[in-house]
């Protein structure tokens, strides 16, 4: 049984994950770089062979950091080492928990130097964007953007619409990422509001059931990075979001 290397012990005093409930952790690849070795040690013969396909170390580093915090995050919540845990692929290959563990779901983001796990007891998806220079956001907006959102964005003051486009964008990759579909479907067939006072999923044309059964809540991210979560149950409390610091002795409550 392969237990998670001192350095990046679990805090045994963390908060328990209650039903109604989300948990988001946030690590960053800069301070977890020298630990990538260790976490390397805590994952799968697949995964080790996953990250070995990486053309480029930086994309390899990420994948095996985030891996292996997962593993280290989820064997917390369900009192077992992380060797335990089976990684499966899900319908349309979402990642998930194989039995007896699938009670706990979670889901994965990362954008340049920061990446969030999000874990609870039912279906989500969560996304996080680095504001990368240069973009066209404009364009983006115009090819993949539903019409009522790009009307919505067309509205906003001076200033606004870059904020307004990465609020979009984070909610439409978290509700699709929750769906377990990703980019197999159609950005442009369902709407998420756009406003800075409201978060939602305003329709979906394929399910209009889904405005009432799926939440989207918009997360504190750094400077330059914009993020939000899409649950399909109702929260008791607003996401709890924390931080994974393995300088002291794994993850801490902020």
């Amino acid at each position: 049984m392969i237990q998670a290397p001192a350095t990046l012990h679990h805090n045994p005093a963390l908060p328990v994950l209650a039903r109604g409930h989300v948990h988001v952790w946030r690590l960053r690849f800069s301070t977890m770089a020298h630990h990538a070795a260790e976490c390397a040690a805590l994952l799968s013969t697949g995964e080790q062979q996953r990250a070995a396909r990486f053309v480029h170390a930086p994309s390899q580093n990420q994948f095996t950091i985030a891996r292996g915090a997962l593993r280290i995050i989820l064997a917390h919540y369900l009192d077992t080492s992380p060797d335990r845990l089976e990684l499966i692929s899900g319908g349309n290959g979402k990642p998930e928990l194989a039995p007896p563990f699938n009670a706990i779901h979670f889901n994965v983001s990362h954008s340049h130097d920061l990446a969030l796990i999000a874990v609870g007891t039912g279906p989500l998806g969560v996304d996080v964007e680095w504001n990368a220079p240069a973009r066209d956001l404009e364009k983006l907006a115009a090819r993949f953007f539903s019409a009522h959102e790009q009307a919505a964005l067309a509205k906003l003051p001076p200033g606004g619409f870059e904020a307004a486009f990465y609020r979009c964008w984070t909610s439409k990759e978290a509700y699709i990422k929750g769906l377990g579909l990703g980019l197999s479907y159609p950005l442009d067939c369902f709407s998420v509001a756009v406003e800075t006072h409201h978060a939602g999923l305003v329709e979906d044309r394929r399910h209009p059931e889904h405005p009432a059964l799926w939440a989207l809540h918009p997360l504190p991210a750094p400077a330059d990075y914009a993020a939000t979560l899409a649950c399909s149950y109702p929260l008791n409390a607003p996401p709890n979001c924390l931080d994974w610091q393995p300088g002291r002795n794994g993850p801490q409550a902020p």
